[in-house]
């Protein structure tokens, strides 16, 4: 929770922290501040960026020891019914990591999001600083690379990881 107070915190931080930059400059926008502003989104992205691989990493991380205590319920469910009858959780230990009606996805997919937004704006701010025509269509269209390869990649890691034991999927190891 967290990390997630970080994100909405320094999204909300970085573009009154510009705004307040812009007012005190006399309003004039001139090609420093087009520097700036490029050079303080993009590191928010990055920033961002972290907290999404955090996400996506802990997402994986809890799986496993889900997975555990599934497989427990299960046992007891099998072998000794007599004492452990009023089970009220889960006891699938084969789930994947990855759910699209997760609100854990719902998370990890808005600071996807809301680092891409940092990303349009820094790349934008940044062409605009060296003159490039087309700034509009870069920074949209990298923006929306970016969001569909990110998503697409996370998701792709935690089903794949999903399928191996935790050491390996952990760790690396057996």
């Amino acid at each position: 929770m967290s990390m997630i107070k970080f994100m909405v915190g320094i999204s909300s931080l970085i573009p009154t922290s510009l705004l307040a930059i812009f007012k005190l400059s006399g309003g004039e926008i001139g090609p420093f501040y087009w520097l700036l502003q490029g050079v303080v989104f993009l590191v928010t992205f990055f920033a961002l960026l972290i907290v999404f691989l955090y996400l996506v990493q802990t997402r994986l991380y809890f799986v496993y020891p889900t997975r555990q205590l599934n497989a427990i319920r299960k046992y007891y469910l099998e072998k000794d019914k007599q004492d452990f009858e009023y089970n009220q959780m889960y006891t699938n230990y084969r789930f994947s990591a990855f759910k699209w009606m997760s609100t854990h996805t719902f998370i990890i997919f808005g600071v996807s999001i809301i680092s891409t937004v940092f990303w349009i704006g820094g790349v934008l701010s940044l062409a605009t600083y060296f003159g490039v025509e087309s700034k509009w269509g870069v920074s949209l269209i990298s923006g929306f690379i970016l969001l569909v390869l990110s998503n697409f990649l996370a998701g792709r890691y935690l089903k794949n990881k999903s399928r191996l034991a935790a050491d390996d999927a952990v760790h690396g190891s057996k």
